[in-house]
């Protein structure tokens, strides 16, 4: 008995046995009512599903573009509290934003670079080991530089510095020593 109404509520067995017996009575209406409920359903499902896809599609897209990049610029001579030059400590950095995938700091400079007497004056990028994953920089050859490298003198060179310091009968190749300044690097790498 229903505590509401006063009499039995239907027990399982006798909906299910009035459900079918309605099928029964009306026949190819009822079968087409249930297929039109299947067919709806199916139907908001695969929209749902679309839709989820090509919001994961256009994410991609964005994050193919940089837009989860966030770049730091100090002004040049930056104190902290202490009166020293302020750095970017990217372990701390992760830490305490755990949502950070890579973080690279980036020193950018220009300097006189030598290779077989022929000189230019480019723009130089000092880095960390993460930086081609942050930036998502692909290799024509070599490598990339690697947390073993770092007191290492390598240098990887872009493709428009190999063709400016290089020529035809003696290009840029990895291995090749350049002169940066006063100082020695050997290529490992080239964009």
């Amino acid at each position: 008995m229903s505590a509401h109404t006063g009499f039995a509520s239907p027990s399982l067995g006798q909906l299910l046995h009035e459900a079918i017996g309605s099928l029964r009575n009306l026949g190819r209406r009822s079968l087409l009512a249930l297929l039109g409920i299947v067919m709806g359903s199916c139907s908001v499902i695969a929209l749902l599903n679309i839709g989820s896809n090509a919001a994961d599609q256009a994410m991609s897209v964005f994050k193919e573009m940089g837009t989860e990049t966030v770049v730091v610029q100090l002004p040049s001579g930056a104190r902290g509290q202490d009166g020293l030059p302020l750095r970017l400590d990217v372990e701390a950095l992760r830490q305490a934003v755990p949502e950070v995938a890579t973080a690279s700091p980036v020193v950018l400079y220009s300097a006189p670079v030598v290779f077989h007497g022929r000189s230019a004056n480019l723009a130089l990028v000092g880095a960390g080991d993460a930086l081609a994953d942050t930036a998502g920089l692909r290799l024509a050859e070599g490598r990339t530089l690697s947390a073993f490298d770092r007191r290492e003198a390598f240098v990887v060179v872009g493709s428009r510095a190999a063709q400016v310091l290089g020529e035809p009968d003696d290009p840029l190749r990895v291995g090749d020593w350049l002169r940066i300044g006063h100082y020695q690097f050997q290529v490992i790498g080239r964009l």
